[in-house]
């Protein structure tokens, strides 16, 4: 049955967005935004082989155009993105109310731009190359600090 021509999935989806809802029963959802495509296919695989639903973005706007996060993740960002930066980002991130915590990559990094991206609210700031073992556990980490407790 739908209301008023919408239906119901449609329905309980608006329903949970204009609650601010968060769905603790959907998997994981890593939001990988990297410019290189051999990065960002690298990060999928990895992602996907320890059972992560990854979805993989180009730019901060392709990202934030998606709509809003209903279930639990966490994204992964380029620090310098075509676009603007991880550090925007971040802004725009809380600015939406989304509980996702945000782990900053870096090709190219000093100490400041690290502190920057602490300051601005980022989970962790990685320098590439990093450990494989080191971003599993460090989302893993961002996810369970932003994911609600059900009780």
């Amino acid at each position: 049955m739908s209301v008023a021509g919408t239906a119901p999935i449609e329905l309980e989806t608006t329903i949970a967005r204009a609650a601010g809802a968060v769905n603790t029963l959907v998997p994981p959802t890593i939001h990988v935004i990297e410019p290189d495509p051999a990065v960002a296919q690298g990060l999928r695989s990895l992602f996907v082989s320890h059972d992560y639903a990854v979805e993989v973005y180009a730019n901060a706007s392709a990202f934030l155009a998606r709509g809003a996060v209903l279930g639990p993740g966490c994204v992964i960002a380029e620090h310098a993105l075509p676009d603007g930066s991880a550090l925007s980002l971040i802004e725009q991130i809380a600015a939406r109310g989304e509980p996702l915590a945000v782990i900053v990559i870096a090709a190219r990094s000093d100490v400041s731009s690290a502190v920057e991206a602490m300051r601005a609210g980022a989970f962790d700031f990685l320098e590439k190359p990093f450990a494989q073992t080191r971003l599993l556990e460090r989302a893993a980490e961002a996810i369970q600090a932003t994911t609600p407790e059900r009780h």
